[in-house]
């Protein structure tokens, strides 16, 4: 019997006790990119098989995948001689095949473990050294991370590194006053390693003495360390019966839900049985276990709490190359302050807004809470009439400080907007609706929608405040505001559609007269400036707004834009010239990229079928297109024409024919549709699980829904949080079942040639299909998106993050339900422990799917501003690599750009609007960018007309903000573009108005909340696409 601990009772009792060692193995080392033994078994695989088939590297970058796996076991199973799938001769057997002498693989452990950076874990580690917590750390390891660690936080202490290089004098070294570092197997700065069988079978004689007798009355960790080498474990092995060997215990750490190796459990229940205080204890890794336990220990080094803080050399402003700058001139909508209003403020003993509230609106004046002090607009002699005994100090009249204003909770900008508020109204022709917005009475106009339904319209605009560069921002939005004839709020249903109709049949040019008139309308006559006045409070902007290359005049507001070319990808790994800004344009001139790793006939796309019975011929006529040419239909100019599933992807696809019961299943249409949602859900979940059983035969998973059953879209009444798709599709991701839905709206589209694109790139895709890598790209770079859930319902908060390598292809998702989240407003947020965690879980992900990979940087993009707490954990987690980036990448900002031309010496708004890549620097760690625009380049139309996806209104760009990170501006913007066509699932499109990183998030958060989601497992993130 096993006796089994959790963590922290653990380290309650390990912090009182002394004499206890740590044991590390190599799995200690995973998240600082150095692979366990498992993990490089498949990268020698790998090699092996790469070079023996002229297949690139390529095909298996990701060497958790399951396809991956079996393709390279089959052929190593096929041949003669080779040892059984994880056997323990695996490790030394591949190392041998694939380096065949002592030179080649000492050389290769040598280009694997140097310049390695140590983790937290390390650094946490090396404090319990300092501090003479642990005298003695033992390791398998060749690598010198305990070393470095030491040596960040007090490179002057002295301790002893033991190897088999001093093997005349091990005795003499370890037993001197100093603390003991013991490399078993070798240090790669110096000695002749230990890899293979034969090398491992026994330690340097004086080593294993040293080790068998350093262990008795003393206690031992184990951590990262499977048993599976002979050397060690057979010191342990006959030394356990021996009560005075680890009479203080030996607590083998074991990552949570997995199991010892069979070796390890038969040595711990022996050691269980002989002595109490031994047993398992489950961790979630070594960095998070010793982590925990600096946490809980007495002694702190400043340096671990203070390291990511370290803004000076972390956080650095963004900067563009000149050679970037814009050519086109543009106009913004955006006007700077010339004058800010101070504050009367007073401590108060008002505690609520509520109380506040009926104060000012009873006496209508301007005024916020905030730390216990009322902020106003309001003269010191009226608030003394009003509040009276509330004022609980001296009125001051003073402007708030520089980091009150950069709080988003901060009232001062409220405040502001009061005022905009009170001054507009002056004015009888301007009435409000909704938060900030405003409309004209005069502007009154009939509007009729298709559906022939008529409104009322009138012109109107929204106003937004940013504070930026010490500045106050005012941004003017053109909008309209609706009514029903009778004047009558419309519908919310359908009014948000109604106005993105209007707003979008308004382009370029007229949005610039629109901007133009509310400039004049803003204007206070006989001056120049835009005045909001209350009384004697007033804030003040420059007339003139924003602009580029527009006005010569020096005094006018002047913005910094730049310009960065569409990004290109990449379709043979072979021959650099294939390559097209267009992706589909790319795949039918040169096939998907994965079709350049390897010379052989790819295998069949195999798909199966679930449907209603009498759907079948629906569905099977719609999958068999797949296989037909389709003409374009629309006028989207980058869409070419379908020419056939093989013609494009160089790849057959097998359709089941509908006689197959094991391929394609049928149930009743009308007997489901009678049935509750529960009892429909079970049944196709009873289907999967029947596929599951039949998983060895097909490779995709198509369920047809038809239009009649839309009342199982969604079901307040079986799970408020219940969504179809995302439940069935969570629940076959659980089954191994890669699922593509196809609901019946597609069957009768009008394009079907843009329905077959769509449709075709998301099966290649899911297929394990490798489409297209961008063309510039740095190796060393992964990106991560992290999102944000919550269910009401549920009460539970869900962080939703996604992986992805330096191609923008996405690798694992892991959905973690927060056990204590941080709410600002209603945005919820990690705190430190849980961010850490987080990411820490995704940098090991990383390399276990690509076990020597060099990981030099890592950037995560956020929607919402990153929290101190954030910031703290997520650094902390990525110790050791050399650059983060933590950018917000807001999907709507206030600001617009009217693209303009000069015509015979005076600026006339263009026809078309602002181009994509197109960026203007707001401040040193914000800047502007046009993911969405007009497109000109070769492959897209005739290569010379303007491109603009949709051709609706204007386009909005993305807000990004660094929060840390060190990147060029230039560097950051291609990324952001790069990964903007990285989105597999939308292959229909030139490109997505967000990242890769965070287009999916809103599907994945809604995904996160339904019954069927794990939470805190890795995801191959193919399945949720």
């Amino acid at each position: 019997m096993i006796n089994t601990k959790d963590q922290m009772s653990f380290i309650r009792n390990f912090l009182v006790c002394d004499g206890i060692d740590f044991f590390l193995g190599s799995g200690a080392s995973l998240s600082a990119g150095i692979p366990s033994g498992q993990n490089l078994v498949w990268e020698f695989k790998k090699e092996i098989y790469c070079s023996e088939n002229n297949v690139s590297r390529e095909l298996f970058k990701d060497l958790q995948s399951e396809r991956n796996r079996k393709k390279l076991q089959d052929y190593f199973d096929s041949l003669d001689g080779y040892p059984t799938i994880y056997s323990k001769e695996e490790y030394s057997f591949y190392f041998e095949k694939c380096y065949d002498n002592t030179a080649a693989r000492n050389a290769f452990i040598r280009n694997l473990v140097a310049d390695v950076k140590p983790t937290r874990g390390y650094l946490c580690l090396a404090n319990l050294f300092i501090n003479n917590k642990v005298q003695n750390i033992w390791t398998t390891n060749f690598d010198e991370l305990i070393e470095a660690g030491l040596d960040t936080l007090l490179p002057q202490y002295s301790f002893n590194t033991v190897s088999s290089i001093q093997k005349d004098s091990i005795s003499k070294i370890a037993n001197n006053r100093f603390s003991n570092v013991i490399k078993l197997h070798g240090d790669y700065r110096y000695d002749s390693l230990q890899n293979t069988e034969q090398e491992l079978q026994e330690l340097e004689k004086q080593l294993s003495d040293l080790f068998n007798n350093r262990l008795y009355n003393r206690g031992l960790i184990v951590i990262g360390y499977a048993g599976n080498d002979e050397s060690v474990m057979k010191v342990l092995e006959d030394n356990i019966n021996n009560k005075d060997f680890l009479s203080k215990g030996i607590y083998w750490c074991k990552p949570r839900n997995t199991t010892l190796s069979e070796r390890a459990n038969a040595f711990m229940e022996k050691a269980c049985k002989n002595n109490e205080l031994s047993c398992v204890i489950e961790i979630d890794s070594f960095d998070e276990f010793l982590n925990s336990i600096y946490k809980n220990y007495e002694h702190k080094n400043p340096i671990i709490d203070e390291r990511w803080k370290d803004f000076d050399n972390r956080k650095k402003d963004i900067i563009f190359s000149s050679d970037k700058t814009a050519q086109s001139p543009l106009k913004m909508n955006t006007f700077v302050s010339k004058e800010l209003p101070l504050c009367n403020v007073f401590e108060t003993d008002i505690k609520t807004w509520k109380e506040l509230r009926e104060i000012t609106d009873k006496n209508n004046i301007i005024a916020g809470l905030f730390n216990g002090k009322i902020y106003s607009f309001c003269k010191d002699d009226k608030l003394k009439a009003i509040f009276n005994n509330h004022i609980k100090s001296e009125i001051s009249i003073e402007f708030p400080e520089t980091e009150l204003l950069s709080k988003p909770n901060f009232v001062y900008i409220g405040l502001l907007y009061e005022l905009i508020k009170v001054s507009l109204l002056q004015n009888s022709n301007i009435q409000t609706f909704g938060r900030n917005k405003y409309y004209f009475v005069d502007s009154i106009s009939d509007h009729q929608n298709k559906a022939r339904f008529t409104y009322k319209r009138y012109s109107a605009f929204e106003v937004q405040l940013s504070y930026l560069n010490e500045k106050i921002y005012l941004s003017i939005i053109p909008t309209v505001y609706l009514t029903n004839k009778n004047g009558s709020e419309v519908n919310k249903s359908y009014k948000q559609v109604e106005i993105n109709s209007i707003m979008s049949s308004i382009y370029n040019a007229d949005y610039g007269e629109i901007l133009k008139d509310l400039n004049a309308f803003l204007r206070t006559k006989g001056s120049n400036e835009i005045a909001f006045t209350n009384g004697d409070f007033s804030i003040k902007f420059n007339f003139v707004c924003f602009s580029y290359k527009l006005l010569s005049n020096s005094k006018y507001p002047q913005v910094s834009s730049y310009k960065f070319d569409e990004p290109e990808m990449l379709f043979d790994v072979n021959n650099a010239n294939h390559k097209s800004i267009n992706q589909l344009k790319g795949l039918q001139k040169y096939a998907p990229i994965d079709s350049s790793y390897e010379t052989t006939e790819k295998l069949p796309i195999r798909l199966a079928v679930l449907t209603p019975f009498q759907q079948a011929d629906n569905i099977i006529r719609h999958l068999n297109s797949l296989n037909t040419r389709h003409a374009a239909k629309s006028n989207e100019m980058f869409l070419p024409n379908y020419e056939g599933f093989y013609e494009i992807y160089k790849r057959a696809l097998n359709i089941p024919l509908q006689s197959n019961p094991q391929l394609f299943r049928t149930y009743d249409e009308s007997n489901m549709l009678r049935a509750q949602t529960k009892t429909f859900v079970e049944h196709i979940k009873s289907q999967i699980d029947y596929f599951q059983t039949q998983a060895s035969d097909f490779d995709i998973l198509v369920i047809y829904i038809p239009k009649s059953f839309t009342k199982f879209r969604e079901d307040s009444n079986y799970d408020p949080d219940f969504n179809l798709h995302d439940s069935i599709k969570l629940y076959g991701t659980n089954k191994g079942v890669k699922i593509q839905f196809i609901e019946e709206r597609s069957l009768g589209a009008y394009d079907k040639c843009k329905v077959m694109w769509a449709l075709s790139t998301s099966i290649y895709a899911k297929a394990s299909g490798v489409l297209w890598h961008p063309v510039v790209l740095d190796e060393e770079t992964a990106f991560v998106g992290i999102s944000y859930a919550k269910s009401n319902t549920k009460g539970i908060c869900i962080g939703c993050s996604q992986l992805f390598d330096s191609t923008g292809t996405g690798i694992r998702l892991i959905l973690k339900k927060l056990e204590d989240p941080q709410y600002i407003g209603k945005n919820p947020y990690m705190k430190r422990d849980e961010a850490r965690t987080t990411i820490s879980k995704l940098r090991e992900e990383y390399y276990k799917c690509d076990p020597v990979a060099k990981l030099r940087r890592i950037v995560i993009h956020k929607t919402t501003p990153f929290t101190h707490q954030e910031i703290a954990g997520f650094t902390e987690a990525l110790e050791g690599i050399a650059d983060i980036d933590l950018l917000q990448i807001q999907g709507y900002s206030p600001y617009r750009a009217v693209k303009y031309l000069i015509k015979e010496g005076k600026p006339i708004p263009n026809g078309f609007p602002i181009e994509r890549g197109t960026t203007i620097k707001l401040s040193n760690d914000s800047f502007l960018l046009w993911t969405h625009g007009c497109v000109v380049g070769n492959d897209i139309g005739n290569g010379k007309n303007n491109y603009y996806k949709g051709s609706r209104g204007i386009p909005i760009p993305v807000l990004v903000k660094r929060f840390y990170g060190k990147a060029s501006g230039d560097t950051i913007v291609k990324e952001i573009l790069m990964l903007t066509k990285m989105n597999w699932n939308s292959g229909d499109n030139l490109y997505k108005n967000m990242p890769v990183t965070l287009d999916f998030a809103k599907t994945l958060s809604r995904m996160s909340k339904q019954k069927e989601a794990l939470y805190n497992k890795s995801y191959d993130f193919r399945y949720f696409m």
